[in-house]
């Protein structure tokens, strides 16, 4: 290992910090921002959710409106309704062998409706039998969950006798010393002085290693701080999503046949995560016969975490169209369309790395060690426009009188058509638009289930299935859910003014996720659990 002088570090640190950096290629990469704000899990009044989310053509659901304008339309009388989700999200998260599990809770607002109908009576010749006001809420997508991995990624790898690339630094380096440039230029541009094109999540990952120490300079080239070792690795991918929609529509019955709906939608979702990736120096592989070979065995326990955190803003707006079509009383099929939506997304991304050398001896003056410290780079804002594609749904729903029903919802969409536009500084995302295009599948998702009557009392049981929107064999993988199942039961009953329900949904699915795809690693599969509580009241008007 080569010591040299650290002028240049103060240098590189301020130049950067006098350049505006956008978040054009942020920790996560905007390709699964499509899934996060485009892909709901199954949705509704506490009522629905215990028959796996089938709504499309129940009737008296005020919150079916997000997924059908028109099935208010069944309703004869004026009601309001909401409704709790406490929750559970654990995740069993296996790396290099190793599995660590985590658990996150919360207990938003489910849903709430008002529903105010106008009914007409018997002896008027009007068409029109009813006409349905609806203002509703729904939570569409929530959840709090952590990915956590723990192990070991040895130097020699696969019984090998050269060593591997293992470390991130090996990464740093890689990217930073391009022919033809030097160190105090590296970042800024090439010899000539041509700009070097480098991402900006890259720039501010190098500037970051090398204020911290991980990074030195020998010979106009970077060079690692580091010697070649062992390393234990671990972290966690924390991310907290709340993602909500309000409706307001209107819906008509004509001739107790016929119900047509139409509703505007407003969209809110705040996304937050904190990404932490650590690095902890084991065995430390030096030729007995360097100078320095007892220094270099002191790095043994020297350790780094490198954190980004990410925190978007979603404001969006859509609109829907549906009809429910009575063949009996006792048989319903229902359609409806929701059109593209657009959505606006702000973000602020901000990354930072800790080091500790464990009381090392500073190699520029032995009389001092070099102290555990943070470098912090500066927080990013970025903005842009997201527009989401149409979703096409229909129904079908068996009411066996007053013993109960049956229903059948499927939803059919297509996120590989997602579209990121106007960014800010005029950005295009032509290659994240191509790699959304080139990740993502149409996907269809099944719901089904039915209620038992008994006097006041309904039981309930249904099953939702929603397969994953990842092609098989995409590069762009990380923390897209896989195929995702959902059972659910609930009991509830309904009185002349009133009616409460409760209903438990259990979903599964899981993830994988690899920080560091180019080195000789392993991901991290997750097995993810999610418990749902419902509680639901509503109110006869």
């Amino acid at each position: 290992m080569i010591f040299q002088t650290r002028m240049i570090r103060n240098f590189v640190f301020l130049a950067f910090t006098s350049i505006s950096v956008s978040t054009h290629s942020q920790a996560q990469g905007f390709y699964d921002t499509a899934p996060r704000f485009g892909q709901n899990s199954i949705f509704g009044s506490t009522k629905s959710m215990g028959m796996g989310g089938v709504q499309m053509g129940v009737g008296g659901e005020g919150s079916a409106q997000a997924v059908n304008p028109a099935a208010p339309g069944l309703m004869r009388k004026s009601e309001i309704q909401f409704s709790l989700m406490p929750y559970l999200n654990t995740t069993s998260n296996t790396f290099r062998n190793g599995t660590v599990s985590a658990d996150k809770s919360g207990m938003p607002v489910g849903n709430f409706s008002l529903s105010l109908t106008t009914l007409k009576t018997e002896d008027e010749e009007n068409p029109i039998r009813a006409g349905v006001f609806t203002v509703s809420y729904n939570r569409v997508s929530v959840f709090h969950r952590k990915t956590v991995w723990e192990g070991e990624t040895p130097l020699y790898q696969n019984n090998s006798s050269q060593p591997s690339n293992n470390s991130i630094i090996d990464l740093y380096l890689a990217g930073a010393n391009k022919p033809g440039s030097y160190p105090s230029q590296t970042i800024l541009s090439d010899a000539g002085g041509n700009p070097i094109v480098f991402n900006d999540n890259f720039k501010n990952d190098l500037v970051m290693a090398y204020s911290a120490y991980l990074l030195d300079t020998s010979g106009g080239s970077f060079v690692s701080a580091f010697p070649r070792s062992d390393l234990l690795k671990t972290g966690y991918y924390d991310q907290t999503l709340n993602h909500g929609m309000w409706n307001f529509g209107y819906s008509v019955n004509i001739k107790e046949k016929t119900y047509l709906g139409v509703s505007v939608g407003y969209v809110r979702g705040n996304y937050t995560s904190e990404v932490q990736y650590g690095e902890t120096i084991q065995n430390v592989y030096v030729d007995p016969s360097n100078p320095n070979f007892s220094y270099l065995q002191g790095f043994k326990g020297v350790n780094f975490q490198l954190y980004k955190n990410l925190d978007q803003k979603q404001v969006g707006v859509n609109a829907n169209v549906g009809v429910v079509y009575k063949f009996s009383d006792e048989f319903r099929v229902s359609g409806a369309i929701q059109l593209p939506s657009l959505t606006w997304i702000s973000e602020k991304y901000s990354p930072s790395i800790t080091y500790d050398f464990n009381g090392l001896r500073d190699w520029n003056d032995p009389t001092k060690t070099i102290e555990p410290d943070k470098v912090t780079w500066f927080e990013n804002s970025f903005a842009y426009k997201l527009r989401m594609p149409a979703k096409f749904r229909g129904g079908f729903n068996w009411i066996a009188g007053k013993t109960g029903m049956l229903g059948v919802d499927v939803e059919y969409t297509d996120l590989s058509t997602t579209k990121l536009t106007e960014g800010d500084g005029g950005y295009n995302f032509v290659s994240e638009n191509k790699i959304i295009q080139n990740t993502y599948k149409p996907t269809l998702n099944v719901k089904a289930g039915g209620e038992l009557r008994s006097g006041d009392y309904r039981f309930r049981l249904g099953f939702a299935y929603y397969p994953t929107a990842l092609k098989s064999g995409a590069t762009y993988s990380n923390n897209v859910l896989k195929d995702t199942f959902y059972y659910t039961g609930g009991i509830g009953a309904r009185f002349e003014s009133w009616y409460w329900d409760i209903a438990l949904v259990l979903g599964y699915s899981g993830t994988d996720y690899n920080y560091l795809p180019a080195t000789i690693d392993q991901g991290i599969s997750t097995k993810i659990s999610n418990s749902q509580l419902r509680f639901g009241i509503g109110f006869i008007l």
